[in-house]
């Protein structure tokens, strides 16, 4: 678990600095870039975790991360979609990734139980 979590904070924090840019310029390219890698690392974290069969004490709390890293896929799908279409929106709308919380509140929930993930 522990692994699979730096290799997913390790994709985040590979994010930054993000910037939202007109579709189609070079900077909206290189965060496309930057959101596919980030994307892919993901997808390879939640299929791995949703794998894992947690003890009966923190079995909420683990579907819990599992929905939270899913939805932060999805977040990013979309990111993605913006960056590569454009919109009217501001970009900050779709860059607050909300699944970031739920993934923090499951971890410090497991932790707080007494099981080591991070």
């Amino acid at each position: 678990m522990k692994r699979l979590g730096n290799q997913l904070v390790g994709s985040i924090e590979g994010l930054y600095p993000l910037v939202g840019s007109p579709a189609g310029t070079d900077n909206a390219k290189e965060t496309v870039r930057k959101l596919e890698k980030t994307r892919a690392v993901v997808t390879t974290v939640s299929a791995k975790i949703a794998e894992i069969a947690p003890p009966a004490p923190v079995r909420a709390e683990h579907a819990r991360l599992v929905r939270g890293v899913s939805a932060l896929g999805r977040q990013l799908d979309k990111l993605i979609e913006v960056q590569e279409r454009g919109t009217l929106r501001d970009f900050g709308i779709y860059s607050h990734f909300a699944s970031l919380v739920t993934i923090s509140k499951a971890t410090r929930a497991i932790q707080k139980k007494g099981y080591a993930i991070g």
